[in-house]
């Protein structure tokens, strides 16, 4: 691979993309100077070729959105150990432990989620208006909770 058209680049907590770009750029050079294919990473580490290659293109194409990788903890683990580096370098360069890299973040959440919730949110609005026009004697659950049977 020639260097200077994949520079290492460090990671960068305010570009979320660029971090996984060079997680990437890293990820591809460890394991071929390993003498590795990202086959043979895959048999090694038992992640699925798949998350390997949106882990070295820095995340996906969904739905015309791209979408950055969030690997688990447990994943960064399994690539430490098959490629023989410290764990403490993969989070290094992956920005940190899962719960790290996705504080505050929305980045990370999936879109799913998010509507989901959204729609939560929509819902229990909408119960707690029609209960209030029924006569608000009934409590208006606590959001997130919805109503318990009695």
């Amino acid at each position: 691979m020639d260097d200077a058209a994949h520079p290492a680049l460090p990671p960068d907590d305010d570009d979320p993309a660029g971090r996984w770009r060079a997680f990437g750029v890293w990820l591809e050079r460890t394991y071929l100077a390993k003498g590795m294919t990202r086959r043979d990473l895959e048999r090694a580490s038992g992640v699925q070729y798949s998350t390997l290659q949106r882990l070295e293109d820095g995340g996906r194409n969904e739905a015309g959105d791209w979408r950055l990788p969030n690997p688990s903890d447990a994943t960064l683990q399994r690539l430490a150990s098959a490629l023989g580096v410290p764990v403490a370098e993969v989070y290094e360069r992956a920005g940190g432990r899962a719960r790290d890299r996705n504080a505050g973040s929305k980045i990370a959440r999936p879109r799913r989620q998010q509507e989901l919730e959204d729609r939560l949110a929509t819902v229990e609005a909408q119960l707690a208006e029609v209960l209030e026009r029924l006569g608000g004697d009934e409590e208006t659950p606590e959001p997130g909770r919805g109503r318990e049977a009695g």
